[in-house]
């Protein structure tokens, strides 16, 4: 595992602008604004944006951070950097060893 998170550091250090990733400190800083811009009455266009977004469900009494969902679409969730690996090897693992195709239908 921690040469899988060595190769990721490195990999962020070099990828484009264009990715997206989130640390630990960053995702739960995602779940408080979800909470309270959902609580406030007045919200600005940026905020708007946001929750276009993103959304918070609670499983088990913990908060996980989960892409917007309308009915049709399944549930995406929002992993932090620190997690991605044991959500990869579980995803792995449940498909019987399957590639990447197999687990991202998983």
């Amino acid at each position: 595992m921690e040469n899988f998170q060595e190769k990721f550091k490195l990999d962020r250090l070099n990828s484009k602008v264009n990715t997206f990733s989130l640390s630990k400190l960053k995702y739960h800083e995602h779940i408080q604004k979800v909470k309270q811009l959902k609580i406030m009455d007045q919200k600005e266009s940026n905020d708007l944006r946001f929750l276009k977004r993103y959304d918070v469900i609670e499983v088990n009494s913990i908060s996980k951070l989960i892409h917007l969902v309308t009915e049709q679409e399944n549930l995406k969730y929002y992993v932090f950097d620190e997690e991605l690996y044991e959500v990869l090897f579980e995803a792995h693992t449940l498909t019987g060893h399957g590639g990447r195709d197999r687990m991202i239908k998983q």
